[in-house]
């Protein structure tokens, strides 16, 4: 899989699932994101962004560096999307940018919309995974799992049958979400029967990707 894997700011995981393909990723930094790689140990291809927040500013040496002007029209994280697909990269992990501000957090699920969801993103708290057609995922007991749109104003229908509250042909859009719900096995089967969207889970794990 031609994949690349974006890092922005916000509250990032403490770790890298060792099941994300990292080997061969192309991996960008968006601002402060390049902090966040250096506390996880990833070497990042690029850094995109005004860098107004980045702390250590050492780390835009021996990298490729795409600065823009702090007043801008775009986010930092909308930049390094857009960079990622302008590079012929379909496929994209999204880390970061969880328990931060909300007008940034519902600014990034709006860029999906626009330039395409990630195929998984993961914060210090969530991991979400979309999810096209079926896809299993390995649980325990007890789990929560939430199903949220792909994107604000996307539609699904969708069929999880290893949960407390079954989902039947269930309507997943803005208005109507499945939040909170439980695993009852040890595996979950995700399948949309229209559209796609997003599984979460809280605390990432590495047996999820």
């Amino acid at each position: 899989m031609k994949l690349a894997i974006i890092i922005t700011g916000g509250n990032a995981p403490l770790f890298i699932p060792e099941t994300v393909p990292l080997d061969n990723a192309f991996i960008v930094a968006a601002d402060s994101g390049l902090d966040v790689a250096e506390i996880l140990g990833l070497k990042c291809d690029i850094a995109i962004g005004d860098f107004d927040s980045i702390k250590d500013t050492s780390l835009l040496t021996d990298l490729e560096v795409l600065k823009y002007p702090k007043d801008k029209d775009y986010s930092d994280t909308e930049l390094a999307i857009s960079l990622v697909k302008d590079r012929g990269y379909d496929d994209y992990v999204l880390i970061g940018g969880g328990e931060g501000r909300m007008d940034h957090l519902l600014n990034i699920w709006t860029l999906f919309k626009k330039l395409g969801p990630p195929i998984c993103w993961i914060t210090r708290k969530e991991a979400m995974y979309l999810v096209k057609d079926k896809r299993r995922f390995k649980t325990a007991k007890g789990e929560i799992v939430s199903f949220i749109p792909t994107c604000l104003n996307s539609e699904s229908v969708v069929n999880a049958k290893e949960l407390k509250w079954p989902l039947d042909n269930f309507d997943i859009n803005i208005s109507k979400m499945s939040l909170s719900n439980e695993a009852t096995k040890g595996n979950l089967i995700v399948e949309t029967i229209k559209g796609s969207v997003y599984t979460v889970f809280l605390n990432p794990r590495e047996n999820h990707w």
